[in-house]
C-alpha cells in the first residue's frame, strides 16, 4: 500500500471523488424543475390558482393590470419572462389569462 494511503485514508476518498466528479449526475432535478406547478406552469411559490392566499401575501407584488396575477410571473409586463414561462396570444401564462379563459 502506497505510504500517502497508509498516513491519510481520507486521501484515498478524496482521489475517488476527483476522479468521479467529472461524470456527475445529469440527469437530477434542477431545483427549478422541482418548483414549478406542473398544471399552470408556473413557480408554485406564485401559483395563484393553486394556492390563493398568495394575493394576501404583502411580499407578494400583484399586477393590477393584468388580472391581479403576481408581477413574478407577469410576461406581458416584463417580457424577460417568456424564455421562463410559456405564454398565450395574449403574452399572459396561459392559465393565468381571463381573455383565454372566456373562449
Amino acid at each position: 500500500m502506497p505510504t500517502l494511503l497508509r498516513r491519510s485514508p481520507s486521501a484515498l476518498f478524496v482521489a475517488a471523488v476527483l476522479a468521479l466528479a467529472p461524470f456527475g449526475c445529469s440527469k437530477a432535478p434542477t431545483v427549478a424543475a422541482a418548483a414549478m406547478c406542473p398544471e399552470h406552469q408556473v413557480e408554485e411559490k406564485y401559483c395563484t390558482i393553486c394556492h390563493p392566499e398568495i394575493k394576501n401575501d404583502p411580499k407578494v407584488l400583484l399586477c393590477k393590470e393584468h388580472g391581479d396575477i403576481p408581477e413574478a410571473i407577469c410576461t406581458a409586463c416584463h417580457p424577460e419572462l417568456k424564455s421562463k414561462y410559456a405564454t398565450c396570444p395574449h403574452e399572459l401564462p396561459p392559465a393565468f389569462c381571463a381573455l383565454c379563459a372566456k373562449k
